[in-house]
């Protein structure tokens, strides 16, 4: 049963919302909370899940690392309205995810950290910026945008690659790193591997169906009590460097639409009465 600031009515009514997160966990809880973003403002009612662990990392348990990771699907659609939200909501969850680490601490000088992660629906380069404004670094970038690493763009939003995608949304044209995997800075944590894109290949190319119009993210990580998580200097400036581009203007207007919602209905068709 997941407490909520809304009472059992609030935990009951997140599990119905079609936008609702999941966490998995192998490690036993600590607790769990269902978190508004922004709380009181009507425009922004999504929610995410946080899950609170304590680690303990030797025999005699006198170290722990007390963790959250938070699940989190903000709001879509790329416009400067909806950029302003996502910045809100997560600037808002990263506080909350601090501010609930203190309650649970047992010691002042116990080790904390958190994670938040999913589908962010990040459209701008410029949204780059909130990396840092809540006090995370990018797992992705941190283990490919570095000097002498692949620079690979991780684009887990990708209507290139993605067999499904002139389907689901026809004339997407789109390549973006909608999804991260966001570590608080100076968390006693260490990646272990380069954050990797899963779940890229098509589930049937002859019915062109992907599990997702998104790929996931995956990232192994240990925890270490000698560590402090800190950011690639390189890595730093280019996404500091992005948060001052200009917001790329994205335009899918009716004379588009019917462009290719016309030979997309065709094949809707064929595949309604099994020709596809």
């Amino acid at each position: 049963k997941v407490p909520t600031d809304q009472g059992d009515a609030g935990a009951e009514s997140y599990l119905l919302d079609p936008h609702g997160c999941v966490l998995f966990s192998k490690i036993p809880f600590l607790s769990a909370a269902v978190i508004a973003f922004m709380k009181n403002k009507r425009e922004v009612k999504r929610k995410a899940i946080v899950g609170f662990f304590r680690l303990s990392l030797n025999e005699d348990v006198s170290k722990s690392v007390l963790f959250a990771v938070a699940s989190v699907h903000t709001h879509s659609q790329q416009t400067p309205k909806r950029k302003f939200f996502r910045e809100a909501q997560l600037r808002a969850l990263s506080d909350d995810c601090i501010e609930l680490l203190n309650q649970h601490s047992i010691d002042a000088d116990e080790r904390k950290g958190f994670v938040m992660m999913g589908d962010m629906n990040l459209h701008y380069l410029a949204e780059d910026g909130i990396v840092n404004k809540c006090g995370t670094v990018d797992a992705y970038a941190e283990t490919h945008f570095g000097e002498s690493q692949d620079n690979d763009p991780g684009y887990t939003f990708n209507a290139e690659t993605n067999i499904m995608m002139k389907r689901y949304i026809p004339g997407e044209y789109r390549k973006m790193r909608l999804d991260r995997i966001l570590v608080s800075l100076n968390s006693p944590v260490e990646f272990m591997s380069p954050c990797s894109l899963w779940a890229t290949e098509p589930v049937s190319e002859t019915l062109e169906l992907s599990i997702s119009d998104h790929y996931g993210l995956s990232i192994d990580m240990k925890f270490d009590l000698d560590h402090s998580l800190t950011s690639d200097p390189q890595v730093e400036k280019r996404l500091q460097d992005n948060a001052s581009l200009e917001l790329e203007p994205f335009h899918y207007g009716t004379a588009k639409m019917i462009r290719y919602m016309v030979p997309h209905t065709f094949w809707l068709i064929q595949r309604a009465v099994g020709f596809r």
